[in-house]
């Protein structure tokens, strides 16, 4: 929250970073959150390495402030999109809804196209319906994608893999079997199955690493570092790699790798 404060210097700061000053240093002693000027970071490499092509990724927050690194980009010669992107749109089973930026100087770039689409607002033309939470792991929502999943929400991780109000909404279609599946757990040693407390077994709403990985794209077996906590830092806190790949593609002009290796 602190960030949302100090965004009147983040946006001075990127202004000034685009003229060839850092004042980044007298910025910082006004700032409440330390961090908040890492998000001007960016501009001192596009303006000291102007380079063929730029991609970034943020919080949708972060959107009015891609929108001036847009404008300055554009004054520069580049060609610019930027806006927010949906995971679902894109074949993952979570709706993941993220601000991007993508920039070329020697191509014209725009919206990566979606492949998929939400059925609740009718037939396209084109495209796959999105693909439900319990198509990606075997248990959760039957009509709809995962909602987001983040990093434990706290900064050694924990179990809390989705917000509160996501949280409330699971369970409450966890009491309908039309709008959410239950995983077949493996029988308990007094040979019970089905949920405990609120919680479904071999599949609950704390959710696994191996689970968020693939919600988030990974490839099973993707080798990640450190305990559990950092291991869900790391997976909420990434870029999901099919995405990744479909902004990169647009803008650096490329095969889609990830189609290509499949």
């Amino acid at each position: 929250m602190l960030g949302l404060v100090d965004q009147p210097l983040v946006h001075q700061a990127v202004e000034d970073l685009a003229a060839g000053r850092d004042t980044r240093a007298k910025l910082l002693t006004a700032c409440k959150d330390p961090r908040s000027l890492l998000a001007a970071e960016p501009m001192r490499w596009h303006y000291d390495l102007r380079p063929e092509f730029i991609a970034m990724e943020e919080v949708p927050a972060v959107l009015p402030l891609f929108q001036q690194y847009a404008r300055i980009l554009i004054a520069w010669g580049y060609s610019v999109w930027c806006g927010v992107l949906n995971t679902a749109d894109y074949g993952l089973g979570q709706a993941r809804r993220r601000a991007v930026l993508i920039a070329s100087r020697v191509r014209r770039v725009g919206c990566p196209e979606a492949t998929h689409y939400d059925p609740r607002k009718g037939d396209q033309l084109w495209g796959e319906p999105w693909v439900t939470m319990a198509e990606a792991l075997g248990w959760g929502y039957t009509d709809r994608p995962a909602p987001t999943v983040t990093g434990g929400g706290t900064e050694t991780g924990g179990a809390e893999p989705w917000s509160s109000t996501s949280r409330a909404a699971m369970r409450a279609a966890m009491k309908d079997r039309c709008h959410w599946a239950w995983r077949k757990p493996a029988p308990t040693v007094t040979g019970t199955v089905g949920h405990v407390g609120g919680k479904q077994v071999g599949g609950h709403l704390n959710l696994s690493t191996v689970d968020a990985a693939r919600l988030q794209g990974f490839p099973d077996g993707y080798r990640f570092q450190g305990n559990k906590g950092q291991v869900s830092l790391q997976i909420g806190n990434a870029m999901p790699p099919p995405l990744a790949d479909v902004v990169l593609t647009v803008a650096a002009g490329q095969p889609n790798r990830l189609a290509v290796a499949a």
